[in-house]
């Protein structure tokens, strides 16, 4: 499971992601979309939902691995607000699913965010952080991943 730490002020801020899309470990510019296995395991009945909102990231980023100067803009000024925001975008996605997906959707997020299903989804579990994780999904190309970001950032940076 992969936890974030962000400082907001003075206070420290966890986030955990049970499910993620994320680069694909062999073209960076594409998505894969990466779930905890205990996920799978302890909440099968929630995979749909799990699924479909993963699904509903991509959608709203049309399918591309990029980052906007916005989304740099508000990364800078507070992460958690981004997490917000991204999640808000995705929300309008739903509506792209059938029922009963985008109930599904409804019911999971809500799950994910009771304590219950934390303790659940990371009991014997391995928490990394965002170094750890880049390091375990793309091994030996964690070089070229790292010079994907840097070209994306540069990007920003000159239209600016």
């Amino acid at each position: 499971m992969l936890s974030r730490k962000y400082k907001i002020g003075h206070d420290l801020v966890s986030s955990f992601f049970y499910s993620l899309s994320y680069p694909d470990a062999t073209d960076f510019s594409k998505y894969s979309t990466y779930i905890v296995a205990s996920l799978a395991e302890k909440f099968p009945q929630h995979m749909t939902g799990i699924i479909a909102h993963e699904i509903a990231h991509i959608i709203a980023a049309k399918g591309e691995v990029k980052i906007t100067e916005e989304d740099l803009l508000l990364i800078l000024k507070n992460r958690i607000e981004f997490l917000k925001a991204k999640e808000t975008i995705a929300e309008h996605y739903y509506s792209y699913f059938s029922e009963p997906v985008s109930s599904s959707i409804k019911k999971w997020n809500e799950m994910a965010l009771l304590p219950e299903t934390e303790r659940e989804v990371s009991e014997k579990m391995i928490i990394v952080d965002q170094k750890q994780f880049d390091a375990l999904i793309f091994e030996e190309r964690l070089p070229q991943f790292r010079e994907f970001v840097r070209t994306k950032l540069e990007n920003i940076k000159t239209s600016f």
